[in-house]
């Protein structure tokens, strides 16, 4: 006993889900639809069989191979072009010259074949259809039998008025050889493979070509109309009840389900979640109604309400919930506080922190950022990638790699373009998740599009946070700048403040610092930084995108790759370069004592030791982000200030000696003072969200005061053309000090020594104003609109167009600045009457919202 799976199909109506796998590799409960085929015929006694392929066919053969892992013995046909259902068998002919079945790859059933068989033959039938009731047929074809069970008519997809019976072809049937002589066409095997100019073969693979062997080819020709398609049911069957061949439908109480379209997908795994299909689950029932596959790490606190499956090496985590008749595929990530319901998911997706899926289907590699949320019958394709906050309204199908940015809503398909082509460095580098969109193979393939654009002598430092991944992802950085003949040095681990500083006092012609951002869900983030110290140009950026989607890397020979130099000594020269700037006698003379908390151990450890050497007193508190206890530890140890200080040294904030916490502003201010009395600055160049206390201190030095945008690109720019008795080198390290905030720390302490006051005194020496920040959501594409309708409909005193909207009121300044990662637009005002700051800010908020609306 032979057997035929059709799997040859497209299935375009499943797309996007077919665009990149044939219908029958669709997986249901872990396993190709076709598999359930294979199993069934097995289980029957069956173990001949052949598959015949047209769309993908490389996919299906890969995954069977011969068929032995099945227990099977599997022969492929492989159509040059769709032959038709009946046609695809008659290109076996040679395969089945015995009684054969005939079963489609893309369906499900737990019909009995033996049954069917017994039937078959009791009934002496040279073509037998397994038939099935259903209530509504109009989606298939419709079968009328006689009191016998013999065939006496068909009619494909009728309307409800042709509907003359409830029983329909399933697409099984067992057939006898004979009926290939009822075909309207001969064929015959040619032993000789074509001439170049011929006609393209049909194409059987034997096991031979799974296991390395010789394929052997065979040319099928249909002498007649070659190249017409023939079906069974259109043409076949009724040329066999025109010739009175006998031919009988064989019916009885059996699941058969037909994945044509992408709701019957869905019943479908549904239907073997819920047990009314007799097939094997690929996996443990480990309670009633859940399955899990092997491999898979849950937390304790997830809540599963069955019946779900769960595949394998999946892990989901804290607070996730999985609601009733969810599939989730193999080696999937469910972040914590995510809720999916009736949803299906494929294989190696990242469903990131509080996301919603309701009703929906994901397909393979798809990455769903934080608080993204779908709903019914959403369909997102192959390898996309949905930001942040997004959200995809019901009926929305969205076809393979495609990217979707932050606090999108995707309303309609979206199937040609990319819908956002926003570059992918962030404001401050490129940021993903590891080992899910940054990657050991992104990072070098990233690196090695940089350091193709470099000169080839160029000398770039690399350096990491303390964490293993980034430590991972450095070698990779390492590995794509070393195959493009640049020379590395490794700066092992460090801060990014300190690798910019460094940077510039060593010389060298750039740097990649890699860091892992603990308070944004343990994202890599990947910042290139240019001789300057400063992020690298818009220009720069562009270049290495381009290079990055082009794959443009150059060649290197052997004898140009160059050896990693290990820098040991960096640290203590960043130290040293700090300390340098300092008037160590009066800071010892003052005995200052500070708290500090920080997460990062190479920051306390530059603290430390930079604080042992001007003999301050340090309280180093547990890693905490709660500033109340650090006020209260200052109060109570009677210290100078406190600090807590960001994992890569680029944000702080300050506690002042009587525990007050530092408004962000007044961080301007201390800056000023700093450029302008340590580092004898002669101009004070601000961006233009900075606080107006600073153009009152400017006047107070008589400094040349300069407002810019807020790039420290075009900060530095202005210093660089007006103090023509500095150096270049000299004014970037002292810039770049004031922007680090270990080396900010010890100039804020040199500062009180030199004025000798304490910081709540250097507080009241600065004009004081109320500053305040509002964030209003503003889509992307509204961006724009909204800052037209400020600038021409707006009642204000002044307008400034640096960047952003700064406008003048008669007591307050507000400025209107789109954010560069977000979809939204960040309001701030100032002025010394608090009232009317946060009036004039609630009244600039509603003005955005009413233009949106």
């Amino acid at each position: 006993m032979k057997a035929i799976i059709m799997a040859g199909g497209k299935g375009t109506r499943l797309r996007p889900l077919t665009c990149s796998r044939p219908k029958p590799m669709m997986p249901i409960m872990g396993k190709p639809v076709m598999q359930y085929s294979l199993e069934l015929l097995k289980n029957s006694g069956i173990k001949d069989i052949g598959i015949t392929l047209q769309y993908l066919p490389d996919s299906i053969i890969d995954y069977f191979g011969d068929g032995s892992e099945f227990g099977v013995n599997l022969k492929y046909f492989i159509e040059a072009s769709p032959l038709g259902t009946a046609g695809s068998v008659k290109n076996a002919e040679d395969f089945l010259d015995e009684t054969f079945i005939v079963i489609s790859g893309d369906a499900i059933t737990d019909v009995n074949l033996i049954e069917a068989l017994k039937y078959h033959k009791d009934k002496k039938a040279v073509a037998t259809l397994i038939l099935k009731e259903v209530s509504a047929p109009l989606e298939y074809g419709v079968v009328v039998t006689d009191k016998e069970g013999k065939i006496t008519g068909f009619l494909e997809k009728p309307n409800w008025r042709e509907v003359f019976s409830d029983k329909v072809n399933t697409g099984i049937y067992v057939l006898e050889p004979e009926i290939f002589k009822f075909y309207p066409m001969t064929s015959r095997r040619c032993n000789t493979p074509p001439s170049k100019g011929g006609d393209n073969s049909d194409t059987s693979l034997d096991n031979s070509s799974k296991l390395g062997g010789s394929t052997k080819s065979h040319q099928v020709r249909f002498i007649d109309d070659k190249d017409k398609s023939f079906d069974f049911s259109n043409d076949l069957f009724p040329i066999l009840m025109e010739k009175n061949v006998s031919m009988y439908g064989y019916n009885s109480n059996f699941y058969w389900c037909d994945i044509g379209n992408i709701n019957q997908f869905m019943q479908c795994n549904y239907d073997v979640l819920m047990g009314r299909v007799n097939v094997n689950i690929k996996g443990e029932e480990y309670k009633k109604g859940i399955w899990i596959g092997n491999n898979c790490t849950l937390s304790p606190n997830v809540n599963i309400k069955p019946p779900v499956y769960i595949g394998d090496n999946s892990n989901v985590y804290d607070g996730v919930e999985i609601g009733p008749y969810t599939v989730i595929g193999k080696n999937n990530i469910i972040s914590s506080g995510s809720t999916i319901k009736k949803s299906i998911i494929f294989n190696n997706s990242y469903i990131g922190e509080n996301t919603e899926i309701r009703a929906s289907l994901i397909c393979d590699k798809v990455q769903l950022e934080n608080g993204v949320s779908m709903f019914e019958e959403a369909v997102i394709g192959d390898e996309s990638i949905i930001g942040e906050r997004s959200i995809i309204k019901p009926k929305v199908k969205i076809w393979p790699n495609k990217s979707i940015g932050n606090g999108e809503v995707i309303r309609e398909n979206l199937i040609w373009n990319r819908k956002i082509e926003r570059s992918f460095f962030s404001s401050k580098g490129i940021r993903g998740n590891i080992n899910v969109n940054i990657t050991p193979e992104f990072v070098l393939k990233l690196s090695s599009a940089y350091g193709s654009i470099l000169n080839s002598n160029s000398k770039i430092i690399i350096s990491c946070s303390d964490e293993g991944s980034a430590q991972m992802l450095k070698f990779s950085l390492a590995t794509g700048l070393i195959s493009m003949g640049i020379q590395v040095y490794d700066l092992n681990k460090s801060t990014l403040e300190a690798t910019r500083i460094i940077t510039v006092s060593r010389g060298f012609s750039g740097a990649v610092h890699i860091y892992v951002d603990k308070d944004n869900n343990e994202r890599a983030v990947i910042v290139f930084i240019d001789k300057d110290g400063l992020d690298i140009s818009k220009n720069m950026k562009r270049k290495i995108e381009s290079n990055f989607v082009r794959e443009d890397f150059r060649r290197v020979k052997m004898d140009n790759f160059k050896s990693i130099v290990t820098m040991e000594d960096c640290t203590k020269h960043y130290i040293k370069n700090i300390l340098d700037k300092l008037n160590r006698e009066k800071i010892i003379n003052n005995k200052y004592k500070i708290v500090f908390i920080t997460k990062n151990r190479i920051i306390k450890w530059q603290l430390i030791n930079m604080f042992n050497e001007i003999k301050v007193d340090t309280v180093v508190m547990k890693d905490s982000s709660d500033l109340g206890e650090l006020s209260e530890e200052v109060k109570k140890s009677h210290a100078s200030l406190g600090i807590w200080i960001s994992d890569e040294a680029d944000n702080y904030v300050l506690i002042d000696e009587k525990g007050k916490i530092m408004e962000n502003s007044f961080k301007d201010v201390l800056k000023a003072l700093i450029i302008l009395n340590t580092f004898k600055f002669k101009t004070l160049a601000v961006a233009v969200d900075v606080t107006h206390s600073v153009e009152k201190i400017a006047n107070m030095y008589n400094a040349k005061f300069i407002i810019t945008k807020i790039d420290h690109r075009n900060i530095v720019s202005e210093y660089i053309k007006n103090e023509k008795d500095k150096n270049e080198k000299e004014i970037l390290v002292s810039y770049l000090s004031t922007i680090d905030s270990v080396s900010m720390l010890s100039l804020i302490l040199n500062l009180m020594a030199e004025f000798n006051m304490t910081l709540s005194g250097l507080t009241e020496t600065a004009p004081q104003y109320h500053n305040k920040v509002m964030k209003v959501k503003c889509p992307w594409e509204m961006k724009g609109k909204v800052m037209r309708n400020i600038i021409e409909n707006g009642d204000f005193n002044y307008l400034d167009l640096i960047e952003g909207v700064r406008i003048s009121f008669p007591k307050c300044w507000v400025i209107i600045l789109p954010d560069l990662d977000e979809p939204l637009c960040s309001v701030q005002a100032e002025g010394e009457d608090e009232e009317y700051v946060e009036k004039i800010l609630k009244k600039i908020s509603l003005n955005i919202q009413k233009i949106l609306y």
